[in-house]
């Protein structure tokens, strides 16, 4: 056994003893194993360990399956420990967790956007956009300000050219919020524009799920502010520009997708789920900005 796995192994037995130190019981880890790669391969309570995820621990740690298999069952006896005396409570543990499926759901976005198939043409056009941005500053509240780029959104459907939209825009009282209408430079699906700028990835995303010319988009914050977001064209590169940078091409469309179904997974539970926001955040965030360099 190799210095590295025996310091591990022994980390582990310590650990696993010192979790169970007051529980009135010990756990006997059950070494009866089928071999089968594709069913389950352990259960620790009520966490099943796949064969899948033997097979990648084992070709990741350079060891046995066998060896593996202890590895996890002892990952899976020690979190279990953890949740028994509430570790998982710990705001920084807590927190850990939330970013880890957080990171899960984006792998699983990629994989769907890359299942889908080559680029459509409509991916793989360049857009022409208006919007309208409520501007975020100082003393404004979020729900409030959602809520004029939200009314914006409705009263601007169907506009089809700058003159039109900014005409509708307009007709929404907004009292002392700052609004910005403006026609953004056409852009392709990786954001960059004729002269090398980029749009914000949020917008290109919201402006390429837009179907049809005159279609608003749903509302779209960015640090700037929210944005409504209306379709004036969407225009075909041509074949020669295609081919000659298909790899990187087909690299945007996918990215593209992917944050296209992030916003809207975002959109949806935002929707259905309370979010509040400390009426001390910006002044935590100013303090804890004053330090940085």
């Amino acid at each position: 056994m190799s210095s590295k796995r025996l310091a591990f192994s022994r980390l582990s037995v310590l650990l696993l003893a010192t979790l169970a130190c007051g529980q009135g019981r010990t756990t006997t880890l059950n070494r009866k194993w089928s071999g089968d790669a594709g069913g389950a391969c352990g259960r620790v309570g009520q966490v099943v360990i796949p064969g899948s995820l033997l097979a990648g621990a084992a070709r990741v740690r350079g060891v046995p399956k066998r060896l593996a298999l202890d590895d996890l069952l002892a990952d899976a006896l020690l979190a279990q420990g953890a949740r028994d005396r509430r570790l998982d409570r710990v705001p920084a543990i807590e927190w850990a967790s939330v970013v880890s499926m957080a990171r899960v759901v984006l792998s699983r976005l990629d994989a769907e956007a890359r299942a889908r198939g080559a680029p459509t043409a409509e991916e793989l056009a360049i857009v022409r956009v208006v919007q309208a941005v409520v501007r975020r500053s100082r003393g404004v509240q979020p729900d409030y300000a959602r809520a004029i780029a939200e009314a914006i959104a409705r009263q601007t459907q169907g506009a089809m050219d700058l003159s039109a939209f900014d005409e509708r825009a307009a007709r929404v009282a907004h009292g002392s919020l700052q609004v910005a209408v403006e026609q953004l430079p056409d852009f392709d699906a990786s954001g960059r524009t004729a002269d090398g700028s980029e749009i914000d990835p949020t917008l290109v995303a919201a402006a390429f799920a837009i179907r049809t010319n005159g279609q608003t988009s749903d509302v779209v914050e960015t640090p700037l502010g929210w944005h409504a977001m209306c379709l004036l064209a969407r225009i075909a590169p041509s074949p020669q520009s295609i081919e000659r940078e298909r790899p990187e091409v087909v690299r945007r469309a996918l990215t593209m997708r992917v944050r296209a179904d992030l916003g809207a997974a975002l959109l949806d539970k935002r929707q259905r789920t309370l979010v509040t926001i400390s009426a001390a955040a910006e002044d935590l965030m100013t303090e804890a900005g004053a330090g940085e360099l």
